[in-house]
């Protein structure tokens, strides 16, 4: 289960920023957030059956860097108290609804993406299925993507356009056969 939770957490950290800054989709925000929410979603799933199959119980690993997240979990949740009762009447529900939505990108965005990934790495027992060379080769091959980027943008942005106007378009005119 570790190592499908693994992949997941793989997918969201290099899938995702890929989608948004190749610009393949017409929307890259929803399609990248769309996939990062499943992908963590799953992988939050799945380490939540693995810790409900133990016998002695849910384990939560302490890690160091718990209380500063706890900490600016609280300060926002105060500075957004501070906002709900600090306007008139007429704003609350506007606050409240983007309070909620706020709160849901804090808690599975920021929040779960960074738990999982570091109970992934504390739970591993250094006998890791994929070698080190594997992932110095992948990161290597997503890199010289990267670098190739910018080239392929600028030959798709120079490709001449094959577009007619149809007969209903502003110019009136029709450049038909």
């Amino acid at each position: 289960m570790n190592t499908a939770r693994r992949w997941l957490l793989v997918t969201a950290h290099f899938l995702c920023p890929l989608l948004f800054f190749t610009n393949l989709t017409r929307n890259p925000y929803v399609t990248q957030i769309a996939l990062l929410n499943a992908t963590l979603a799953i992988a939050l799933a799945a380490w939540a059956c693995r810790e409900a199959a133990r016998g002695d119980g849910l384990r939560v690993p302490r890690l160091s860097i718990s209380w500063p997240l706890a900490a600016f979990a609280a300060v926002w949740a105060l500075s957004w108290t501070r906002a709900y009762f600090g306007h008139a009447d007429f704003f609350k529900e506007s606050i409240r609804a983007e309070g909620a939505r706020a709160a849901l990108f804090l808690a599975v965005n920021c929040l779960a993406a960074w738990w999982l990934a570091a109970t992934t790495a504390t739970e591993d027992d250094g006998t890791s299925d994929v070698p080190l060379g594997q992932w110095i080769a992948f990161v290597a091959v997503v890199a010289v993507l990267w670098c190739g980027l910018p080239a392929a943008r600028a030959r798709a942005a120079r490709a001449p356009r094959t577009s007619r106007r149809s007969p209903g378009s502003r110019t009136g005119r029709w450049s038909g056969p």
